[in-house]
């Protein structure tokens, strides 16, 4: 009877029977099957989390409409931006922190890896654009950026619970997400692009630029209950500037409400030539803005015709309670 037992059971996975000559012999058999079992587990759950975590899951279809709507625009950076800052849920921050499970606080150990915050990628304030989209997982979207001077960065966004999927990501999402906190688009007013028509002729010689003097207007805003212009910058970018190449007439300043949701905020430019303003000078933008970092561009093309020479940029920012303006040259070159 003994002799038949194995003849007469299905083992699994068919794997020979030894018959249970002694002792020593049926504990191998029983140590034998569970290291084939605990083989396949683990292949298992190996098959399972390699599932999870590295099959992209936006279509092409999709990723060929992110690429189309998103890659080229550019932005400015609202806050400084580091090499362990990612967005989730709109709100940007350090990876450690934002993957506490909601509803806990960090603990030590999360606190301590957000003082390594990483390489810094970008300031407040700085110019890039989009050069790329990819989604590496299925929780995590990339959004990779050139900055004007040519540094290379991502921003990371994720998607934890309902993962990145055509369903969820959109283009109207993905610049949500992007601009609900971390940065700014700039929108196509400024980004207008004009011609300067043939200037005057050539002026003579002028001096050596020096920094313009802080100047306020004298009825420039004081009174900290009401709206504020701080730290007012006007650019013009490149210095000197060819024929056929664009010149980025840039503003940057800081914008206090004072209380108020938004203030109404006048952006004008001019550009002067041997003291005369240009045709089709000076431009002027209206619009309501929030408090923060505030940066807009004007984009200007350079025809053949211009004369090479130095020109002047005028830029000035107005709230309701007064102007302030600053003055800076550019050189176009032959």
């Amino acid at each position: 009877m003994t002799a038949n037992r194995c003849d007469n059971l299905t083992w699994v996975f068919s794997l020979p029977c030894i018959k249970p000559y002694s002792t020593a012999t049926n504990t191998k058999t029983i140590i034998f099957r569970i290291t084939i079992l605990s083989l396949l587990l683990v292949f298992a759950l190996s098959l399972l989390l390699s599932g999870c975590s590295t099959t992209p899951v936006l279509s092409t279809k999709r990723t060929s409409e992110l690429h189309e709507a998103l890659i080229g625009r550019e932005f400015v950076f609202r806050t400084d931006w580091y090499e362990k800052y990612t967005i989730y849920k709109g709100e940007y921050g350090h990876e450690a922190i934002l993957s506490t499970p909601e509803g806990k606080k960090p603990s030590h150990v999360q606190l301590k890896r957000a003082e390594r915050p990483g390489e810094l990628q970008a300031i407040a304030g700085t110019l890039a654009h989009i050069s790329d989209i990819k989604s590496t997982q299925y929780w995590l979207l990339k959004v990779y950026f050139s900055t004007e001077k040519g540094q290379q960065g991502e921003i990371s966004i994720w998607q934890l619970d309902k993962g990145i999927h055509d369903d969820i990501v959109t283009a109207a999402w993905l610049e949500d997400q992007l601009s609900h906190s971390a940065i700014k688009f700039l929108d196509k007013a400024d980004m207008e692009i004009d011609e300067i028509k043939k200037a005057l002729p050539t002026p003579p010689l002028q001096p050596t630029l020096t920094a313009a003097p802080k100047r306020v207007h004298t009825s420039a805003p004081k009174v900290a209950s009401g709206p504020v212009i701080n730290d007012l910058e006007a650019t013009a970018s490149p210095s000197p500037v060819r024929h056929g190449e664009t010149l980025k007439l840039i503003l940057n300043y800081s914008l206090q409400s004072g209380g108020s949701d938004s203030v109404e905020v006048t952006e004008t430019r001019n550009l002067l030539y041997n003291g005369k303003t240009l045709p089709g000078y000076p431009k002027q933008r209206v619009e309501h803005k929030h408090s923060g970092p505030q940066t807009s561009i004007f984009r200007q093309r350079i025809p053949p015709k211009a004369n090479p020479g130095t020109y002047t940029y005028k830029g000035e920012v107005c709230i309701e309670t007064g102007c302030i303006s600053r003055l800076t040259r550019f050189t176009i070159s032959q």
